[in-house]
């Protein structure tokens, strides 16, 4: 098992997390106030790392979210559970943000070059 921080969260790639993750046909999750990664394809993929920043931010706003999850997730399912929704818009977001900065990142050094 790798242990990282990323935006000041421990994080937990592979070793028996990450089996038990697999064993779940989860690729990570947000447990105990980290960020837990399958395997280091899942941690390399920055939608499923900012996805599961998400659900450290719910968490960190209400203290009730564990058990909304669960029971969200009950009553909507996977798909339809709201936190779900939200953590993935969360991400692209994110995603988002950061492609603009790299696009701007690459203008700037394109007109220095000139």
């Amino acid at each position: 098992m790798e242990t990282r921080t990323w935006q000041g969260l421990p994080c937990l790639i592979g070793g028996l997390p990450g089996k038990i993750l697999e064993a779940t046909g989860a690729d990570a999750c947000y447990a105990f106030g980290r960020l837990v990664f399958r395997s280091k394809e899942t941690w390399n993929d920055k939608h499923t790392r900012h996805h599961e920043l998400a659900h450290h931010k719910q968490a960190q706003a209400d203290p009730l979210f564990s058990l909304k999850y669960l029971l969200e997730s009950a009553l909507n399912g996977y798909e339809g559970n709201a936190y779900e929704v939200d953590a993935d818009a969360y991400a692209d977001a994110a995603l988002r943000r950061c492609r603009k900065r790299s696009r701007s990142s690459a203008s700037r050094r394109s007109r220095r070059r000139r």
